[in-house]
């Protein structure tokens, strides 16, 4: 039986919030105690973790990001609000799918730029429709795999009261250390530009012959789909951390015409190993630090070189949610590899006319990267 007793307050209101239940399904409960996790609001700061002490002046609060315990004045809170279950997965396909479709026809009307008269299957209309269908598919798998968000609803801060909740906090705060991703992206810059100005430079700037399509001029330069990406981050202190870095990029090619049917293509990739100090902000990071690159150019049936140097990588990035054991990590990089000579570029033997010389390109350039991440 319930009684009026500070004890029986808690089990009658126990007995209540489960008749409201079970006569109308979810409803938010009237107090707020000990044991429940809640997200406060006060001095522009927003924290969401487990209620642990209450008083009439204070309240004390364990972060869900596993800082140390914060006391807040309960004078100084403007919103309190707590957990109501979570949204369903459905909708976590589905704005998935819609964000997906949306950056996929975008990256594809990107791409499209690099199209040519001569390409098969190169247009904005087939780049945009591909890119839309691969990125709708992508953002649907990871939408349902992503813990679904936690739903939120406010409570009167008079609600809060001394008294422990008998239900048991939902997802207790749990600290990971490490956290993985594994990827792929999109690069802009690179040799590609001086690797053009050489090809103009040693007659490689002629427009080829049309036969089904029209004329093509060159020399230009195309993306390559392929590129690997792979951090692996451990949590020394937070919000510090530390970490390794593997890329494997591939630039893409540069594609030059000489009358009357020799081409010269040249391909770029890159591979690096990095070590990088980061900082968190919630779900942003901010990191940079050394990494060793390999920087690979190779004509399509001869010359390979490959030089090898010390550079330097900064990145900042999101990680989507921020406290949950799978994630979605977004990572944008700028790569600083310097100046390397690569050639000479000689064309295969039956077309060797004349061939592009020794010359200076510049491997530096940004990546935009994104793939899923675990956090143990």
């Amino acid at each position: 039986m319930c009684t009026a007793t500070r004890v029986g307050a808690a089990a009658l209101f126990t007995c209540l919030y489960g008749a409201a239940v079970g006569a109308q399904g979810q409803t938010a409960p009237s107090l707020v105690g000990p044991g429940e996790r809640v997200r406060i609001t006060f001095e522009s700061r927003r924290v969401d973790g487990v209620l642990t002490v209450l008083n009439e002046q204070t309240l004390t609060l364990h972060p869900r990001d596993g800082t140390a315990e914060i006391t807040v004045s309960r004078a100084a809170i403007t919103k309190l609000e707590r957990t109501f279950g979570h949204r369903s997965r459905a909708r976590g396909a589905g704005l998935g799918a819609l964000s997906g479709l949306g950056l996929g026809a975008a990256a594809g009307l990107a791409s499209s730029t690099a199209c040519k008269p001569t390409d098969w299957f190169c247009s904005a209309g087939f780049n945009a429709g591909l890119f839309g269908i691969f990125g709708a598919g992508l953002g649907a798998i990871t939408g349902v795999i992503l813990p679904p968000a936690t739903r939120w609803v406010e409570v009167d801060p008079s609600a809060l009261t001394d008294i422990a909740q008998s239900r048991p906090p939902l997802d207790a705060p749990r600290v990971h250390r490490w956290a993985t991703t594994i990827g792929t992206g999109a690069t802009w810059g690179g040799p590609a530009a001086d690797l053009e100005a050489a090809m103009r430079t040693n007659g490689f700037a002629d427009t080829s012959p049309a036969f089904l399509f029209p004329a093509s001029p060159h020399p230009h330069s195309t993306g390559e789909l392929g590129s690997v990406w792979f951090d692996a981050d451990y949590s020394v202190r937070p919000p510090w951390g530390v970490g390794l870095s593997y890329h494997k990029t591939k630039m893409g090619s540069t594609v030059g015409f000489h009358n009357p049917s020799q081409y010269l293509v040249v391909h770029d990739v890159v591979t690096s190993v990095a070590a990088v100090a980061s900082r968190a902000f919630g779900p942003a990071q901010l990191g940079a630090g050394p990494a060793w690159y390999s920087a690979r150019t190779y004509e399509e049936q001869t010359t390979l070189t490959r030089h090898s140097r010390l550079g330097v990588i900064m990145q900042a990035g999101l990680r989507l949610p921020a406290h949950t054991t799978m994630y979605l990590d977004v990572s944008f990089q700028y790569r600083y590899v310097g100046q390397e000579t690569v050639g000479p570029f000689t064309p295969p033997p039956q077309q060797q006319v004349i061939r592009a010389p020794e010359t200076d390109v510049r491997f530096n350039h940004w990546f935009l990267g994104v793939g899923p991440g675990l956090r143990f």
